[in-house]
């Protein structure tokens, strides 16, 4: 499906592990959110504009979304997420790029 598809695309950088972390099992997950096995987890974000102000995070951390898309439109962008210390979260840097999985 769609969203099979959608979560497949989708990668986290987590800072302890200093690593892209791919995100594996989506059928695990619950369509609200997404996490990895570092408890790392935030608000899933069907569009990167709504990240401001729909956002909410536990621990910190740097999160990427790939793969996001626009309307019927995908793209390559990623959307770099910086968690801070009051819950929420900000979009500190976005660029389009290519991502290599470690398969």
């Amino acid at each position: 499906t769609e969203d099979k598809d959608y979560y497949s695309d989708m990668y986290l950088f987590d800072i302890e592990a200093k690593d892209w972390i791919a995100l594996k099992n989506p059928k695990q997950l619950k369509e609200s959110n997404i996490g990895s096995r570092y408890m790392h987890s935030a608000t899933y974000l069907k569009f990167p504009v709504e990240a401001s102000s729909t956002s909410q995070v536990q621990y910190w951390g740097v999160y990427l979304f790939g793969g996001m898309t626009d309307g019927d439109k995908q793209t390559n962008d990623f959307f770099f997420i910086k968690i801070n210390n009051k819950s929420n979260s900000e979009i500190f840097s976005t660029k389009k790029s290519t991502f290599k999985s470690s398969k």
